[in-house]
């Protein structure tokens, strides 16, 4: 099974304050997550990642509700 291409640019990326991480809350199989940069501040910066990209089917719901357009998905080769 190959899996989709998933990039989260940090750069433009607004988490987690600004954005409410609908981009992790609108995904129906998980396929996100958000990690603290530095553990020991809860003010901690965080970096959104695609831990299960083997689980994405391509539905693009957390394109759609990125809206600095932080997130690409490609279909697999």
């Amino acid at each position: 099974m190959k899996k989709y291409n998933i990039i989260i640019n940090m750069e433009k990326c607004v988490a987690p304050g600004k954005c409410d991480l609908k981009c992790i809350k609108t995904c129906p199989l998980k396929v996100l997550a958000y990690y603290p940069t530095d553990t020991s501040r809860e003010d901690s910066p965080v970096v959104i990642m695609a831990t299960f990209p083997f689980l994405c089917n391509g539905c693009l719901y957390c394109v759609e509700v990125c809206q600095p357009k932080a997130i690409s998905v490609s279909p697999p080769k």
